[in-house]
């Protein structure tokens, strides 16, 4: 059985057990509370970590979650979720094991990487402000600057105080569900030390950073909100 014929076996066993009204309702319009904009990983899909109802969550994904000014194809779904959905939540979600992440690092490190490959051109930028960055950078840490970089693009982007933009990681490993508020910078050691040596604590605090253990409602999959950053203009 081919990988199309797999997926279209499985939509007519959805189709006998999804709850008509929601197909009623979602075949009158759709009214998501939530952009979502994640990476294309096949194991990071918005709808089964989150177990997601249809129009629930706008959705926008790429190679390992970039957004910035040029992207018109991002800017786009932007446009259009705020300014003709009225979407008010923002969600920039990265994730662990992630390739892009694993190419960037690799680049930074002198690897050798074609400058004409499109992957090497859309990462161009994050690794650029990297490398600008001046030092060494974890896996973890590249992982998390990407998350901060592109949504600092976001918000400058929005550039609307109203609009609530957080920055999310899911932890493919994760065997819980956590939520991680900071108000400094997401590079910080502690918050990096945390992530390496305490994957499973419930509640931590240190200085200025909060972890509170959340146990996530009607999840399929277990995931870690790595940070949540409500966001004015300035990021």
């Amino acid at each position: 059985m081919s990988g199309i014929t797999k997926l279209l076996t499985k939509n007519q066993q959805w189709s006998k057990q999804v709850n008509p009204d929601v197909l009623k309702k979602a075949s009158e319009g759709q009214w998501p509370s939530v952009l979502w904009i994640g990476c294309s990983d096949s194991r990071c899909s918005e709808a089964s970590i989150l177990e997601s109802e249809l129009g629930e969550v706008f959705t926008h994904r790429n190679i390992a979650n970039q957004f910035n000014k040029n992207d018109f194809n991002a800017k786009s779904v932007v446009d259009y979720a705020i300014n003709h959905l009225n979407i008010k939540e923002v969600a920039l979600c990265g994730h662990t094991s992630c390739g892009g992440m694993a190419a960037s690092k690799a680049v930074l490190e002198g690897g050798q990487a074609d400058p004409n490959s499109p992957i090497t051109q859309w990462l161009s930028p994050f690794i650029t402000h990297c490398s600008q960055l001046k030092k060494e950078m974890s896996i973890e840490e590249i992982t998390l600057e990407n998350i901060n970089y592109n949504k600092k693009n976001l918000v400058e982007y929005i550039n609307n105080e109203k609009i609530i933009v957080k920055g999310l990681l899911f932890n493919i490993k994760s065997e819980m569900s956590n939520l991680i508020k900071f108000n400094q910078s997401l590079n910080h050691p502690l918050a990096i030390e945390y992530f390496k040596l305490h994957p499973k604590r419930q509640k931590i605090f240190f200085g200025p950073y909060l972890l509170l253990n959340t146990l996530g409602q009607s999840l399929s999959l277990t995931f870690i909100l790595a940070f949540q950053l409500t966001v004015s203009r300035r990021g």
